[in-house]
């Protein structure tokens, strides 16, 4: 473990280090587009919250000559004498997921990266885009930090280029493209926008319908050529591609946004010599056909872009699903060392105990403040019945700000909170947590969506999603002012699975929770397992798919009870 030179109990994360800290610091995080200093915190949401130091640009750690941020910090967290700390862990498995890394420069090089500012990967304009970003999320070109009217993206960067040995589709492309673009335009609808493809390629749910919404609805152009060149020409640039019908064409643009492919980690070939596994011919880990996760050496799972490009949904889903693999791998093992968390003792509401509401509007960058009037949000619940303390918050899901949520609750002796943000779905059991952790029942809490039910659905109606925002919180707050604590109720769990339908995911599920312990039934409307797997052969690679479904079935009845 590398030392952060910060003891993170300590750290408020109050950034007065920062201010005195002489020197500058390329911002990796935010691909070079701005600075940093030595000591710093990657982004707002980081975690932990706890600031660290870059030990190769730090003055006292490089030329012992410089301790300015030690009496600076007033809660004394510095520690420069931290040291390397190398732990040996006795592990039953390993999950492989270091992620992806960058396709070759050659690939960039030919579209003038590096040449001209505003071209740009599509890494660096999601920072651009992003509130936490160089410009907090406002597009500007990078040449003179005008507002660009035509931005073009040139699709498969890296992909699908045999001159780079990257043969393959990165699959994430087409729709991350398209994403940024319909982000770009919600920034400034004015902005002309085209996308240049050689395929569109949208695989999967409703993808399509999103590309659509694009062309439709945004008024995103797309054009289906091959770009030739990119070149400076006055103070735009000058884009040189070719169409299906053989013509060639020029057209200017302000920027040009380089959307690039997924390569390999750089540390693929060191990662597969110490797990001792297989790679592919593009150095992403090998797996079959019908095994996904599991590498070619035992115990060692894989799950996102390390086993193959792909995008975030289907990166979790790999990740539960090597979970359970573990699980079941580490099944003699299940239960030992668990640690119970503890929580303060609860505190305990009187009878006749006056509301005393604390009520937190969170900006959650582009997606709340870029259409609701945040600060006039917070503003309207000043005076209210039974509010003691209100603020606003950048991302109220983030570990400083649960943070600052438990110092208010006990500087303000809140007993209930409300809490202006997105979706309960994904966030009130993280809220619910923090109330616990700071004494309070976990009921003791409302939250109102303002983001799916306001920013979203009211995007170009700014002024109408304000009002409506106001008259949510309003009543959150009326609905808190009546809300009584409830104890937690516990109900008996059957450790049994029921999966319905025996094809191979089936009969795999079903295997996978079996080898975990649990009993499982498994259902199959026909008198034999299979599915569609009984009428193939062979895999497009030459694998034998009966040889698969007689080990399968085989495995299931040796797991048959009566």
């Amino acid at each position: 473990m590398r030392p952060r030179y910060i003891i993170a109990d300590d750290c408020t994360g109050c950034g007065l280090c920062t201010t005195y800290c002489p020197r500058h610091l390329v911002d990796d995080y935010n691909e070079g587009l701005n600075l940093t200093r030595p000591i710093h915190i990657d982004y707002p949401q980081a975690v932990p919250a706890t600031y660290f130091i870059d030990p190769d640009a730090c003055l006292y750690l490089t030329h012992d000559t410089c301790q300015i941020c030690v009496p600076v910090c007033q809660s004394k967290a510095i520690d420069f004498s931290q040291k390397a700390v190398e732990r040996k862990l006795q592990v039953g498995a390993v999950i492989m997921s270091p992620g992806f890394g960058r396709v070759p420069d050659e690939a960039l090089l030919k579209y003038s990266y590096s040449k001209h500012p505003d071209v740009v990967t599509s890494f660096e304009f999601e920072r651009l885009l992003n509130p936490s970003g160089p410009f907090k999320g406002e597009v500007l070109c990078l040449s003179d930090k005008r507002h660009p009217k035509k931005i073009a993206f040139i699709q498969c960067v890296g992909s699908r280029d045999i001159g780079c040995d990257n043969g393959y589709c990165s699959s994430v492309c087409c729709m991350y493209a398209i994403k940024e673009a319909m982000v770009a335009k919600e920034h400034d609808p004015e902005v002309d926008i085209t996308i240049y493809y050689m395929d569109i390629r949208t695989q999967g749910k409703d993808f399509d319908a999103a590309r659509r919404r694009a062309e439709e609805h945004f008024g995103i152009t797309f054009v289906r050529s091959r770009v030739a060149d990119v070149v400076p020409w006055k103070n735009h640039l000058k884009l040189t591609y070719a169409t299906m019908d053989g013509k060639h064409k020029f057209e200017p643009f302000d920027m040009v946004v380089l959307s690039v492919g997924l390569d390999a980690p750089k540390s693929a070939q060191e990662l597969a010599g110490i797990g001792g596994f297989d790679l592919n011919e593009y150095d992403f880990c090998k797996t079959g056909s019908f095994a996904p996760l599991e590498t070619t050496s035992d115990g060692v799972l894989v799950a996102g872009a390390f086993q193959g490009p792909k995008d975030i949904p289907e990166s979790v889903t790999q990740s539960s699903a090597a979970a359970g693999l573990a699980a079941g791998i580490l099944k003699k093992e299940r239960g030992k060392g668990i640690v119970v968390k503890k929580y303060p003792k609860e505190k305990k509401l009187k009878k006749d105990e006056e509301p005393r509401i604390g009520v937190f509007v969170c900006h959650c960058g582009i997606n709340i403040a870029g259409v609701v009037d945040v600060p006039s949000v917070d503003d309207y619940v000043d005076g209210m019945e039974g509010v003691v303390y209100h603020a606003q918050s950048l991302y109220s899901c983030s570990q400083d700000a649960q943070e600052v949520l438990k110092e208010k609750i006990k500087e303000h002796n809140l007993n209930r909170v409300v809490i202006a943000a997105c979706s309960p779905r994904t966030h009130e059991p993280l809220f619910q947590e923090t109330m616990k952790d700071a004494g309070l029942n976990r009921c003791l809490f409302e939250m109102v969506n303002i983001r799916d039910q306001c920013s979203w659905v009211h995007a170009n109606e700014p002024e109408a999603a304000t009002d409506k925002s106001k008259d949510l919180v309003r009543m959150g707050i009326a609905k808190a002012r009546h809300i009584q604590p409830l104890a937690e109720q516990t109900v008996p769990v059957t450790p049994a699975g029921i999966i319905i339908g025996g094809g191979v995911a089936g009969m795999t599920a079903a295997l996978n929770i079996a080898s975990q312990g649990f009993h499982c039934v498994l259902v199959e409307k026909t008198d034999s397992l299979g599915g569609n797997l009984k009428n193939m052969t062979k895999t497009l690679t030459g694998e034998d798919t009966q040889k698969l479904l007689k080990d399968l079935t085989t495995q299931i009845k040796k797991n048959t009870t009566a």
